[in-house]
């Protein structure tokens, strides 16, 4: 009996492993898109031969390395065809194509359009795209009014990523990773009353399938915190940048309605363009959430 639950802890111990290697590694790839990355580079990273962490890699996240690599460089490609106005060689280079014509190639057989063709129809920077704003309500209109502009400084975060956007929301993703991530993080003794906590949205879900969007539950790290990730708990950078703040008044089962009100009511006539970052939700004054209808939420938009 000892055997076994010795064998079941050591399986364990492995999967918690492989599953931090594959952290990094995803984490690697979101920051390097422009780079050629081999397998063989990936897999040295992870420190796995390369045909090991390809099936480790594949059975942990369900896709392979190399088409999470160009799943991403695509999808970055069409949040800047339809939130800015960058042009069409310097997307190709920013997410790794050396010129306009592979991009091409690669973003047809991916989204069944030329990058020309999506811009034109699903630009939402467009006069055409602009809906009339008299339908917003007044909690809306007094959220744009009061939004502004910070700078967000750079730092660490300790996440925990879930995955799938349900129904149009990720409210069935978020209470399963928030309770985990806050018992990890005070086993950690992370958490008082200074602990900013936050949620990252790495995709955006108007061009990643809804079955593949990220939502990152963080606690942003203080310099005078020491931790290190493990398994499914992974720390990452928090790279900061401009973002517009929009501070969310109601229940939570709204702020689908304010995201949604934001990206389809205030950008279009902002005359901002969105930078290639992730969204976040923070909770000020959360303190381990003991209330779990908490508001307000301040709602960060990366914008440039």
């Amino acid at each position: 009996m000892k055997y076994l639950d010795q064998m079941i802890v050591n399986k364990e111990s492995t999967q918690q492993a492989y599953q931090q290697k594959v952290n990094l590694v995803q984490d690697y790839i979101a920051r390097h898109l422009p780079e050629s990355l081999s397998l063989y580079d990936l897999a040295d990273m992870a420190a796995l031969s390369p045909y090991h962490f390809h099936r480790v890699f594949a059975r942990l996240t369900g896709e392979s390395p190399g088409r999470l690599l160009i799943r991403n460089r695509l999808e970055k490609a069409a949040f800047l065809l339809r939130y800015a106005q960058t042009d069409l060689l310097t997307i190709a280079r920013i997410v790794g194509y050396e010129s306009v014509d592979s991009l091409t190639k690669a973003f047809r057989k991916h989204f069944a359009l030329s990058p020309q063709t999506y811009r034109k129809t699903n630009s939402d920077t467009r006069p055409e795209a602009k809906p009339a704003v008299q339908s917003l309500n007044g909690r809306l209109w007094a959220m744009f009014e009061q939004s502004h502009l910070v700078n967000r400084p750079p730092g660490l975060v300790l996440y925990l990523r879930g995955q799938g956007f349900v129904d149009g929301n990720y409210n069935e993703v978020a209470r399963q990773v928030w309770p985990r991530l806050l018992v990890y993080a005070r086993q950690q003794q992370l958490l008082d009353d200074q602990t900013e906590y936050m949620t990252r949205f790495p995709h955006c879900t108007a061009i990643t399938q809804a079955s593949q969007c990220h939502y990152e539950a963080c606690i942003r790290l203080r310099a005078d915190q020491a931790v290190e990730g493990w398994g499914e708990f992974g720390i990452g950078d928090d790279p900061g940048g401009a973002f517009m703040v929009f501070t969310h008044h109601g229940p939570y089962e709204q702020l689908c309605e304010s995201w949604w009100a934001i990206f389809q009511y205030w950008l279009p006539f902002s005359g901002h363009s969105l930078r290639p970052a992730a969204s976040l939700e923070v909770y000020p004054g959360a303190n381990g959430f003991p209330n779990r209808r908490l508001v307000p939420v301040q709602l960060y938009l990366p914008v440039e």
